[in-house]
This record gives structure tokens, C-alpha cells and sequence, in this order.
């Protein structure tokens, strides 16, 4: 019979770190950032939409307060994003847990 080489013992590249730059590690039952990032200029839109049209509580609210609260959402958006990131880096200590052999 002829030999077969074992095809599960793969051995990463010094240059694997390279390929992070085009792809996003999504975790099975998430969503993937750009996914996140839509939904939430869609609630921003519907918001600033709300507030235009008149409901009660959003033309209340002001456009500074509405403008203060995109703000923060995408900046606590990105903080967050930033940070996830950061740990899924390949080589970095948290780097894919779920992944690794036993």
C-alpha cells in the first residue's frame, strides 16, 4: 500500500499572519462586524427618521442628543471591535481558544 502523509498535522507558515489582513475570524452564531456596523446605521437612520417625522420621545430629544448618541454608539461600537480584534490576532495569548486541538 502506498504511504498516505497525515493530512490533519499542518504545519502555519511564518507568513500566515499576513493572510488576518483579508479575513475575519466570525464565530459560528454571530455576525461579522460589517453585518453589526449595518444594523446599526440602520437603528441610527430609523432614529434620525423618527425624530424628523415627529414620534413623541425623538423630536424631544434634540439633534445634539441624537448626534451625541450616534456617537457613542459607534464609538463604544468600535472600542469593542478594536478589542475583539486584538484578541483574535493571530499569535496573541486568547488568539481562537475554541479552535485549538485538544
Amino acid at each position: 500500500m502506498v504511504g498516505v502523509p497525515d493530512l490533519l498535522d499542518l504545519d502555519v507558515a511564518d507568513t500566515a499572519d499576513q493572510v488576518q489582513l483579508y479575513m475575519e475570524y466570525v464565530p459560528e452564531g454571530d455576525i461579522s462586524w460589517s453585518q453589526y456596523y449595518l444594523g446599526l446605521s440602520g437603528l441610527c437612520v430609523a432614529i434620525a427618521a423618527g425624530a424628523w417625522f415627529g414620534v413623541p420621545f425623538l423630536a424631544s430629544a434634540g439633534w445634539i442628543a441624537l448626534t451625541g448618541l450616534f456617537v457613542a454608539a459607534f464609538a463604544v461600537s468600535s472600542i469593542v471591535h478594536q478589542y475583539t480584534s486584538r484578541r483574535n490576532r493571530i499569535g496573541s495569548p486568547g488568539h481562537l481558544k475554541e479552535m485549538e486541538r485538544p
